[in-house]
C-alpha cells in the first residue's frame, strides 16, 4: 500500500437544497478535525461504533492506471518527488478492488478513507475491500441509464461504495486509525507499544485483577505489590522477551491501578487519552464528513450524485474536502501511446 502524511486543506462547499428520502441520524457520524497525532487533520467518531459497523458514508474512487509508467519522462528529481508525494496520499488498487485495471493501480479516495491517519497501537478501522469488489449498479441501470449508449458514459467513476469498517469498539470522539502497514506503523519498534502489546496486556491485566481480587487481602498489601513487581519484571522478561519494555510501560505503578486502566477502556486509551475528543469540541472545531450520501442522480445521464443525509441550514458546511496538489496538473494524467518499432 502507498501512503504518506498528506498536507490537507479544507474546501467548504455551500449548502445544496437537495434532500435525500432516507432516514438518517441527526448526529454527525464522522468529523474532520485537528489530529491528535503529528498529522495536520484526522477523522473522529461522532458517535459510538461497534465492531463491524460501517463508519460514515460510502465514497467513490478514482483509479490511476500505470501513472508512474506514463510519467517516466518527468524531468528532474523534483518533479518525480512531487509525483510521489501525490501518490503517497492514495491507496493501492489492491485495497479498493481496482487491481485488475492495469499493471499498477493507484486509488484516489475521499472522506475518512483519505483523512484518517495511522497509529502504532490503536488501529480501529479498515477499508472493507468487498464493499467495492461486490458493488452493483442495479440502481443506476434501473433508472434508465444505458452503460453502452448513454452520453454520460465515462463521465463518472464506476468504482463506488468504498466503505470503512470498524474492527474494534470505537467510543464517541475517538480518532479513527487505519492500518497502513507494519513499516508505516512502526510495528517492530520495541520502544513503543504496538497493537499486539495493547491487546495482550489487556488480557493479562484482566487476569491480574482476578488474581489480586482473590488473594491480595489474604497476603497483605506489601506482599501483593511484591508479587505485582515480580509479574512486571521477571514474568514479562520471560514471556514478552524483546517486547517486555514496551509491554511493561502499559502497567501501573501498583496493582491497585489495574482496574482503573480496564475501566478506561484498556491500556491503549489509558496511555493515549488525547485520541478521544469531546463531542462538543468536535462540533465547534470540526466539520462533519457524512452530511452527504451517494445515490443515483436525478439528472439524466449524470450517473451518481451526492444527496443530503440530514437536514442542514443555509450557510452550513455541506462537506469538508481535503485537497492534494498534483504536480504538472493534467499533464501528469496523460497516457501517451507507445511508439511502434
Amino acid at each position: 500500500m502507498t501512503i504518506a502524511s498528506p498536507s490537507l486543506l479544507a474546501l467548504f462547499i455551500t449548502l445544496s437544497s437537495h434532500a435525500l428520502a432516507k432516514e438518517s441520524s441527526d448526529q454527525c457520524g464522522v468529523y474532520l478535525a485537528e489530529s491528535s497525532t503529528d498529522h495536520v487533520l484526522g477523522s473522529f467518531a461522532g458517535h459510538a461504533y461497534e465492531r463491524d459497523d460501517t463508519i460514515g458514508s460510502s465514497d467513490a474512487i478514482i483509479q490511476f492506471v500505470d501513472i508512474r509508467e506514463h510519467n517516466i519522462d518527468f524531468s528532474g528529481e523534483e518533479d518525480g518527488l512531487r509525483l510521489e508525494n501525490f501518490l503517497g496520499t492514495c491507496w493501492s488498487g489492491d485495497a479498493t478492488g481496482g487491481m485488475g485495471e492495469g499493471d499498477e493501480v493507484i486509488s484516489a479516495v475521499g472522506g475518512p478513507s483519505f483523512s484518517s491517519t495511522g497509529h502504532v497501537g490503536m488501529i480501529n478501522a479498515v477499508i472493507y475491500q468487498p464493499s467495492t469488489l461486490l458493488r452493483t449498479d442495479t440502481d443506476l441501470l434501473s433508472s434508465g441509464y444505458n452503460e453502452k449508449s448513454s452520453p454520460g458514459r465515462g463521465g463518472f467513476t464506476t468504482y463506488h461504495n468504498l466503505t470503512l469498517l470498524a474492527v474494534d469498539k470505537i467510543p464517541p470522539g475517538m480518532e479513527i486509525f487505519l492500518d497502513f502497514g507494519q513499516e508505516y506503523n512502526r510495528h517492530d519498534d520495541t520502544t513503543k507499544a504496538n497493537i499486539d502489546d495493547y491487546r495482550k496486556m489487556d488480557e493479562a491485566m484482566e487476569k491480574m485483577v482476578a488474581f489480586f481480587n482473590k488473594h491480595a487481602e489474604k497476603i497483605g498489601e506489601k506482599a501483593a505489590n511484591e508479587v505485582f513487581e515480580f509479574m512486571k519484571k521477571d514474568v514479562l522478561d520471560l514471556t514478552a522477551e524483546n517486547r517486555a519494555p514496551a509491554a511493561r510501560s502499559l502497567l501501573p505503578d501498583t496493582y491497585k491501578g489495574l482496574q482503573k486502566i480496564i475501566d478506561m477502556g484498556g491500556s491503549a486509551l489509558h496511555s493515549n487519552p488525547e485520541v478521544v475528543r469531546d463531542i462538543d469540541w468536535l462540533k465547534m472545531n470540526g466539520y462533519c464528513q457524512d452530511n452527504l450520501v451517494a445515490g443515483v442522480s436525478t439528472i439524466e445521464h449524470a450517473g451518481r450524485g451526492a444527496f443530503a443525509a440530514r437536514d442542514m441550514k443555509k450557510g452550513e458546511v455541506v462537506s469538508p474536502i481535503p485537497l492534494v496538489a498534483l504536480n504538472q496538473g493534467r499533464d501528469a494524467l496523460t497516457i501517451a501511446e507507445e511508439a511502434e518499432d
